[in-house]
């Protein structure tokens, strides 16, 4: 399998398949990916696939905690947003 762009060992494939495997797909990708499937293979090029698994129940609000927190500008938004308040009262 492929996680984070690195191989690992499954017991019942060989590496030589699944890199085999891994350079189709990306060769695949160079050609173009047909529109009615580029949202499946997006999300599972991204680990997006991955992250709605893990966070299956919270997947939204995982993602938005973890934008807020990897965020270098979102304390200047914190800090915007507060002098827009007290500035302009009648802007909500």
């Amino acid at each position: 399998m492929v996680r984070n762009g690195a191989l690992t060992q499954h017991p019942n494939i060989s590496t030589t398949f699944i890199v085999a495997v891994h350079q189709h797909i990306a060769a695949l990708c160079v050609q173009g990916v047909p529109p009615q499937y580029r949202g499946w293979v997006w999300e599972q090029v991204s680990g997006a696939a991955r992250l709605m698994h893990e966070h299956m129940n919270n997947y939204y609000e995982a993602m938005v905690h973890q934008g807020e927190a990897s965020s270098p500008s979102a304390r200047q938004v914190e800090l915007v947003t507060l002098n827009l308040t007290r500035s302009r009262p009648h802007i909500h």
